[in-house]
């Protein structure tokens, strides 16, 4: 029998912990995102986040955290390999709709990220409404040729910031995640035990901000892509490719021997870029409505 409970971060942590640790090691890549895995390590979890035991056992979890973007409750979840099934899928996500829809009314929507949560959704009739490739390839890549006057520095925390979300925001408008960013979130990403300034390459010209390529370190040899934004007056003049390769480049030299980034399926001029450089498609991640 099966007992579904608000998740309490002091009693449930390190169950939650070896569970995603069992997925991980089981499906060869972890269950929440790097954001919902974030909230969940710094203790953030929205009303809807709840934890399923067997036995005293964490075999399931689910992270639930508000998008004020687009107005709606976003779910993530974690099951143990062991006890899959559509039926413990349902459970979870109306147990947890059913409580934030009593704390703010908006969408609920469902992350999905492997195989059987994919056929949950088909079997249930669940409106898609948007799908990501996860895209990697080996390093390394093509050596950057600069565009024009473009420079290449580092990011300088605090001197950099507004500039930086200036073309974010420009960049982004809109975006689910990485649309509408404030000093807040910036400081928010900056406190990520990941987070190195020499990893953010920033692109000037005449001394105006006019992109940046975020990368990040997962693990010794794999790095990602996290943000490539270019103002949209400097469109269409090579510099999003610039910008890709130079932190390819960059990760190459801090010895990385592979890249992933993540695209919003159906973003052909994006794919179009990243297939250039060398990505493929590795995995897909999709986004659906609940109910």
């Amino acid at each position: 029998m099966n007992e579904i409970r608000p998740y309490r971060n002091e009693e449930d942590r390190s169950e939650v912990a070896d569970l995603i640790l069992r997925i991980t090691r089981h499906d060869g890549n972890e269950p929440l995102s790097e954001e919902a895995k974030a909230q969940w390590l710094q203790g953030q979890e929205g009303p809807g986040s709840l934890t399923v035991l067997h036995e005293n056992r964490a075999i399931g979890y689910i992270h639930g955290m508000w998008n004020p973007t687009v107005g709606a409750w976003s779910f993530e979840m974690a099951v143990d390999p062991g006890h899959r099934s559509t039926g413990l899928l349902d459970d979870l996500v109306s147990h947890a709709a059913s409580r934030v829809n009593d704390r703010k009314a908006g969408d609920v929507r469902v992350w999905t990220s492997a195989p059987w949560m994919e056929r949950w959704a088909a079997e249930t009739r669940r409106p898609l409404l948007r799908r990501l490739l996860v895209m990697g390839m080996a390093l390394p890549a093509e050596i950057p040729d600069a565009p024009g006057d473009v420079e290449i520095s580092r990011y300088q925390p605090g001197i950099d910031d507004a500039a930086l979300l200036t073309v974010n925001n420009r960049a982004f408008v809109g975006h689910p995640e990485n649309g509408d960013w404030d000093e807040v979130i910036l400081q928010n990403r900056r406190s990520r035990p990941w987070f190195d300034s020499d990893d953010l390459l920033m692109a000037r010209t005449e001394g105006r901000l006019v992109g940046f390529c975020w990368t990040k370190r997962h693990d010794p040899v794999t790095g990602e892509i996290y943000v490539l934004a270019v103002d949209p007056d400097f469109r269409r003049r090579g510099l999003g490719r610039f910008l890709l390769l130079s932190g390819l480049e960059h990760m190459t030299d801090t010895g990385c021997e592979q890249a992933i980034l993540y695209v919003r399926d159906g973003e052909e001029a994006a794919e179009r870029l990243y297939r250039s450089a060398g990505f493929r498609p590795v995995e897909r991640r999709s986004e659906y409505r609940y109910p």
